[in-house]
């Protein structure tokens, strides 16, 4: 009933009034669907507090304590930590939103939903591009592979233009050498690694 809160619960002839954030962090039950209603902790509409002796499927801690209010989902009887499935949701999407246990959907999210899960409707995050981050993955490390380097700073140096700089093999792309510990024409460099010197000499 702090001064400035927006949200009223949704029982009739209740006047207490909260910031979501506090509710939130209170496990007051707001419903992200419909009229979107808000229920105070007297006038929660949800069942008591599950516990169960039976770990959290998602995170396998124990139901209560620190991780909080726990959900018993029908479609498969298996109690679930609220917060995990709301983490779970918001990385999902509703189209991959399902049971982490038996895979349903519609039974899945119902019960989510009454339990105050907000299930966005979004795609997935890993269908992001930038998920996996495949820009960095592209640009491998590059070290030299000559038996003996001879650069000071070591095998992973390189400087473009000098004796210094690491050449790749014309074939395969990879096992790079600097243009001095392969004993290469600075002006051409031009390599083939030993691996696909030995495959073209067998055809």
């Amino acid at each position: 009933n702090n001064k400035g809160g927006t949200v009223l619960c949704s029982r009739k002839g209740c006047r207490s009034r909260f910031h979501f954030p506090c509710g939130y962090l209170n496990n007051f039950l707001f419903k992200f669907t419909g009229a979107f209603k808000a229920y105070c902790a007297k006038h929660d509409t949800r069942s008591k507090a599950v516990t169960s002796s039976r770990p959290c499927s998602i995170c396998l801690e124990k139901i209560g304590g620190e991780r909080g209010l726990g959900v018993q989902i029908i479609c498969c009887d298996n109690p679930l930590h609220h917060s995990c499935l709301q983490r779970m949701a918001i990385s999902s999407g509703q189209h991959h939103f399902r049971c982490p246990l038996c895979n349903n959907k519609d039974k899945f999210q119902k019960r989510c939903i009454e339990a105050g899960v907000y299930i966005p409707i979004k795609d997935a995050d890993w269908e992001d591009l930038d998920f996996y981050d495949f820009r960095e993955a592209s640009k491998p490390t590059l070290s030299c592979i000559a038996a003996v380097c001879q650069s000071m700073e070591g095998r992973l140096s390189c400087h473009v233009g000098t004796d210094w700089e690491l050449i790749t093999c014309d074939l395969c792309g990879g096992n790079p050498v600097h243009v001095n510990c392969g004993r290469l024409d600075i002006h051409a460099p031009d390599y083939i690694c030993v691996d696909c010197d030995l495959n073209t000499g067998d055809t």
